[in-house]
């Protein structure tokens, strides 16, 4: 006859993977945008890996989104108007709780007309200059020159391992062209002229 134990071994062993590692992630918010002492919870929101879109959906105590595993995933918001990030899933805790700053480089609007001409924010004043922003460990994670809050080239956003991710090409001063997809290696992998998308009404796979 068999043991408990050994039942319960077995029965681990045909469960798929993703019954068994599942993972939920909940975020918070530090807004140093207009309220830098305000923590609030991070709502609408979605992690994508290798294609597939993970969204967040509403607890009693925020936003939570399942995971099928740890790893390198893609942080997009629709609500933050936030750019696109990498974020790692790692830990041995579960669920993970993490607080996010409200990045210094944002898109907070394109303006209206034929032409979409997409108007850049840092720290709650149009951006000047060349500006950059950093992932907690140091790496770059956005970087581009502006004038007025308009870009004046390209503006690139990077993996955690400096690669780029997204390359936001304009037409000319703050008219938005297309956005070049890269791969893990910083490879060109195609391009999408979707301005949608690029301002946050959908939160593209960019895998």
């Amino acid at each position: 006859m068999m043991s408990i134990s050994k039942m319960i071994i077995i029965t681990a062993a045909l469960l798929p993977i993703w019954a068994r590692a599942q993972v939920s992630v909940k975020f918070f918010m530090k807004e140093r945008y207009e309220q830098q002492d305000k923590i609030t919870t991070f709502n609408f929101f979605n992690l994508s890996k290798n294609g597939i879109a993970y969204r967040s959906k509403p607890t009693w105590e925020g936003n939570e989104v399942i995971v099928p595993d740890t790893g390198v995933y893609i942080l997009n918001s629709s609500l933050y108007l936030l750019l696109a990030r990498e974020y790692r899933v790692v830990g041995d805790k579960n669920p993970i709780i993490d607080t996010l700053t409200y990045p210094d480089i944002i898109v907070p609007c394109g303006l209206s007309g034929k032409k979409t001409t997409v108007l850049f924010c840092c720290a709650g004043e149009n951006c000047n200059g060349y500006q950059v922003e950093y992932y907690p460990n140091g790496a770059k994670r956005i970087d581009g020159v502006f004038k007025n809050g308009l870009a004046l080239g390209d503006v690139t956003l990077y993996r955690l391992n400096g690669k780029p991710l997204t390359i936001f090409k304009f037409k000319k001063l703050g008219i938005f062209k297309k956005r070049i997809l890269c791969d893990k290696n910083g490879k060109r992998r195609g391009s999408r002229e979707n301005e949608r998308e690029f301002l946050g009404e959908k939160m593209p796979n960019i895998n």
